[in-house]
């Protein structure tokens, strides 16, 4: 039978246990849930270490957890699909309870099992610590291979309000350290406990203090900016030996006072530099594999080259400036076979004489 574990570092090991639950929830789940499952979780890992001293075996405790999962995900389901249970709460508020009640009580069996199997066995910590690792991580899985923008929707709301994900990954490491410190926390007495978190934070604080912070990189001195940026006329000048509508065999047109090119980029390897991010509040996949984003429409030839119309009746389909609010196309491509209305929020990095939106953009908002 095990010792009793001092009441805080019982509290602080229920906590870990909420958190990880809580942090398996977020993307599966809404807020109804996610707080089922962070109580369920906490109050079922604070009974753990009384039902380890209790004369039920070991390997009764170890299958606890999964036959309360088992059971209440059965729960859920018969809740889900009764007619009476959504006829009183409604569609909606059914389909919320049935969550809050498979998160909640699984995560309760789940932290209770583990809680009880791990006071009694410590071996079993590696089990608890490895499920508690995963829990988190699963949050952030796709930010795999440096992928700043993801998953989408931690990252976008992020980047719509001009910060930077990075910090948010750093947290979510933190909170992996922190709740695998308090799982394998083996003192039993409450000073020890209070120094070795102490210790801790110590070191948390350590590596804030010497690590370089977040942040969006620095753009290359001579950056392009994909000829979108009014003081690239200069550079572009300097590297091509001459201003664009000075080189041979070259078609220039006007986008405000810039001259552009109608021949192919030109190699801007180690010199590209992002101009704008672009959020999809949908999932799409370009058929060719690359996305049109249409700022401009050069459709009137001058004598000399091609530029914008000048008839208010022409280019309809492209905005005259920058929307101080809402700002309707006057003649958008219609929506039929092969297109579809996407919503898309585009943050500037650069500054642009023209909004853009996506292929064929119907209406633009100031964000």
């Amino acid at each position: 039978m095990s010792k009793p574990e001092p009441v805080l570092a019982v509290v602080l090991r229920a906590l870990a246990h909420a958190c990880a639950a809580a942090a398996f929830a977020v993307p599966l789940a809404h807020g109804e849930a996610i707080s089922a499952a962070f109580f369920g979780a906490f109050f079922g890992a604070a009974a753990g270490p009384r039902l380890a001293r209790s004369p039920v075996r070991t390997l009764a405790l170890a299958g606890l957890g999964a036959a309360g999962v088992l059971l209440a995900l059965g729960l859920s389901d018969a809740l889900r699909g009764s007619t009476a249970v959504a006829g009183a709460l409604g569609p909606g508020g059914a389909l919320v309870t049935a969550d809050a009640l498979a998160f909640g009580l699984g995560a309760f069996a789940l932290s209770l099992g583990l809680r009880a199997t791990s006071a009694r066995r410590r071996a079993f910590l590696a089990v608890e610590a490895t499920l508690a690792t995963l829990a988190f991580t699963q949050v952030v899985v796709a930010h795999r291979q440096g992928a700043i923008n993801r998953p989408f929707a931690l990252a976008d709301p992020i980047l719509a309000a001009g910060g930077d994900p990075t910090e948010l990954f750093l947290f979510v490491g933190a909170a992996v350290l922190g709740v695998l410190g308090l799982l394998l926390l083996a003192e039993r007495h409450p000073l020890r406990v209070a120094l070795h978190l102490g210790v801790l934070l110590a070191g948390a604080l350590l590596v804030l203090l010497f690590t370089r912070g977040p942040g969006m990189p620095d753009p290359p001195e001579g950056g392009f900016g994909l000829g979108l940026r009014g003081d690239e006329g200069d550079e572009a000048e300097a590297s091509e030996g001459g201003r664009p509508d000075e080189r041979e065999g070259d078609a220039p047109r006007e986008v405000g006072d810039q001259l552009l090119d109608f021949e192919d980029a030109p190699n801007m390897d180690g010199q590209r530099v992002p101009v704008a991010v672009v959020l999809f509040h949908d999932e799409i996949s370009s058929p060719v594999g690359v996305y049109y984003l249409r700022q401009d429409a050069h459709s009137q030839y001058n004598g000399r080259k091609l530029v914008g119309a000048t008839r208010a009746t022409r280019d309809g389909d492209v905005a005259r400036g920058f929307p101080a609010g809402r700002m309707e196309l006057a003649d958008p491509p219609p929506v039929g076979e092969g297109r579809r209305l996407v919503e898309t929020t585009v943050a500037l990095l650069a500054e642009h004489t023209k909004p853009f939106g996506l292929e064929a953009p119907t209406v633009f908002s100031a964000a």
